[in-house]
């Protein structure tokens, strides 16, 4: 008799193990990884929020009532005369920051304001500070700004970041305004019709990849997507125009190395009800606000690229190759079995060996026939 060769056995185990491991890495394999496009920068209004919050959201409602603040006048006086002082008009920090950017270039300061005293027509002087964990990154000044009797008056003014700053996660970017003027002051801020704070120039948007009818990005200000930031994101699939509001999902989609070891926490938002156009374009458009100054960022996939991702985040690709692998396993194994079956195993290495008890056998038949 033969025995099959053990060596031959743990081949055939460790090559079935080899493609199952393959076919698995091929299920997890994530959706659209590579090289992360290169960051853009844009134009981005920060505004003067309620509560002393700094951020691009604010409330887009034509109908919102602003946020008004009372600033007290600080002067000396005599019997005659009053002579104004700087005063603190506020300190507006942003939410933490959510991860990795980059703020460069001119910053312009604006801020809608009216005189307390509708009959004094003096112009008050304003110092804006612009800065990162407390630190002045960009300053400006205004002196003797136009002010109306009976209406919010607007003003701006600019200054520079001298070099690029680098903002991390966990950072504080804050705005500090100094007012000077011998009557008290109304500053008007947190709406379309109303919009006070700096325009910033930034990357803080990073669109990672898109299909037909989603979009995946990094967003260093970490919003929540879900109730506001949403509805200024639209998708143009061929001519047709897909607002971000009721008809989308808005959820995390998980971190993203870059480069140098850099995570992006990632956000996706998925359309409904997509409808296509006149051909297959697709672009995403993403911003902060309704208005000019919010800042967008703009994704255009290349020809061929769009393709729809599926839910749990699994590539057809990787099903697909997942089930060829199976398959090939199941051939491999049928193959053995019938080659160890109808050919003997002949191609394999066998050990020849006796069979003691079957030789004892034959002895003692020859032994009765000799007596």
């Amino acid at each position: 008799m033969k025995k099959f060769n053990e060596v031959n056995r743990m081949n055939v185990k460790y090559t079935i193990l080899v493609m199952l491991i393959l076919a698995l890495s091929m299920v997890h394999m994530p959706v659209g990884e590579g090289e992360l496009p290169p960051r853009e920068f844009n134009t981005v209004h920060i505004n003067m929020k309620a509560n002393d919050i700094f951020n691009p959201e604010y409330e887009h409602d034509n109908e919102t009532e602003p946020t008004v603040k009372r600033v007290q006048a600080e002067y000396s006086s005599t019997p005659i005369s009053r002579s104004a002082e700087w005063a603190d008009a506020g300190t507006w920090d942003c939410d933490t920051i959510k991860g990795p950017m980059t703020v460069q270039g001119t910053v312009s300061f604006n801020l809608w304001y009216q005189i307390v005293d509708e009959g004094y027509t003096g112009e008050p002087d304003w110092q804006f500070d612009l800065k990162v964990n407390g630190e002045v990154i960009a300053h400006a000044q205004a002196d003797n700004t136009p002010a109306e009797k009976d209406s919010p008056t607007q003003m701006s003014t600019s200054g520079n970041i001298a070099e690029p700053v680098d903002v991390s996660a966990g950072d504080i970017i804050s705005l500090s305004i100094q007012y000077r003027h011998v009557e008290d002051v109304d500053l008007f801020y947190d709406t379309i019709d109303y919009e006070s704070g700096a325009l910033v120039e930034m990357d803080s948007i990073l669109i990672i990849k898109a299909d037909s009818s989603s979009v995946t990005f990094f967003d260093a200000w970490g919003f929540n997507w879900d109730l506001d930031g949403k509805y200024f994101c639209s998708l143009n699939y061929g001519g047709w125009i897909n607002q971000g509001d009721e008809e989308t999902e808005v959820y995390d989609a998980g971190p993203v190395e870059g480069d140098n070891g850099t995570t992006y926490e990632t956000v996706r938002i998925k359309y409904k009800n997509i409808q296509q156009g006149n051909s297959s374009n697709v672009s995403f458009s993403i911003r902060y606000g309704p208005t000019k100054d919010s800042g967008e960022w703009t994704f255009e996939p290349s020809p061929g690229s769009i393709k729809d991702e599926k839910e749990e985040g699994i590539s057809v690709i990787a099903v697909g190759g997942t089930v060829v692998v199976l398959g090939i396993i199941g051939a491999i194994l049928f193959m053995y079995k019938n080659k160890a079956e109808s050919e003997g195993d002949d191609e394999y290495e066998y050990e020849e060996y006796d069979d003691e008890s079957e030789e004892e056998g034959e002895e003692f038949e020859d032994e009765e026939e000799e007596e």
